[in-house]
């Protein structure tokens, strides 16, 4: 009968450095933004399969590195360039956003209007100090869309006006009294036929 081994002390355990939270990340917009066609079968179950949300993580480092350049040299897979929207530009306060601490939230909306993102729009969320984060999730910004249009356009784009005195529709600087009251400057009022 083979002699039993004792289970080798914790301090002599291996140690191999395990993915971190950012590289694990990297690898998962990586995976799902590149265009895999050129990797083996195996090689796109692999990644399919990979936890890559766990964290700490099973998977070595370094092997993890050499998948991150691997993937790096793939082409990108074309953006769903398709969202656009029927509101119009501007700046507007939203009350009562899920998940927000605030009673009122801000955020802009922006569409270029040529280049790779021509008709596209963009939602940022406005912070303090004129500081602006993009909204990533498209059920985010779904929702966005959705208060402004139950909220009111013109109501949502007056309140960021009235709160910064810029306007809601253009972002200038609201200087009568009658702009600032309505939170819109008289260009905008008339381009949004009021």
């Amino acid at each position: 009968m083979p002699a039993r081994r004792t289970p080798v002390p914790a301090q002599f355990q291996s140690t191999v450095d395990t993915a971190s939270e950012p590289m694990l990340r990297y690898l998962r917009g990586l995976r799902d933004g590149k265009d895999l066609s050129p990797l083996t079968q195996e090689q796109i179950d692999w990644l399919m399969e990979a936890d890559f949300d766990t964290f700490p993580s099973l998977l070595p480092k370094k092997r993890m590195s050499q998948v991150i350049e691997q993937l790096k040299d793939l082409k990108w897979l074309p953006k769903n360039r398709s969202e656009k929207s029927d509101l119009p530009d501007g700046r507007y306060g939203i009350k009562n956003v899920p998940g927000h601490k605030n009673t009122v939230s801000f955020f802009r909306l922006r569409t270029p209007k040529d280049g790779d993102w021509a008709g596209y729009q963009f939602i940022d969320q406005i912070v303090g100090h004129g500081k602006r984060f993009p909204v990533k999730e498209a059920d985010t910004r779904k929702k966005i869309r959705d208060l402004i249009m139950e909220q009111g356009v013109v109501e949502c784009l007056q309140l960021f006006g009235k709160e910064f005195e810029h306007c809601g529709r253009c972002g200038r600087e609201l200087t009568d009294d009658t702009s600032r009251a309505r939170g819109i400057g008289p260009d905008c009022w008339a381009i949004l036929g009021m």
